[in-house]
């Protein structure tokens, strides 16, 4: 995770994306089972979020895909 990029643990349900304090969206329930784990005990500063797709002229939900993956601590 970046300076910018956040993830937060939003209910059990979803996990919200921020880019500064603007919220992005939402990775769907189905999708944050073990992430959702590691915000839970705080230990949202081990992940790095980054957009691998922009199109502005798709619908606003699918508008943006990113990637949420483990820093490389080495």
């Amino acid at each position: 995770m970046n300076d910018f990029f956040c993830v937060k643990t939003c209910q059990s349900t979803a996990v919200a994306i921020y880019f500064g304090e603007k919220k992005l969206g939402y990775i769907p329930a189905g999708k944050i089972e073990e992430l959702s784990k590691f915000l839970q005990f705080g230990h949202a500063d081990i992940f790095e979020v980054n957009i691998n797709f922009k199109n502005l002229d798709l619908h606003p939900e699918q508008q943006f895909r990113i990637a949420v993956k483990i820093k490389d601590g080495r």
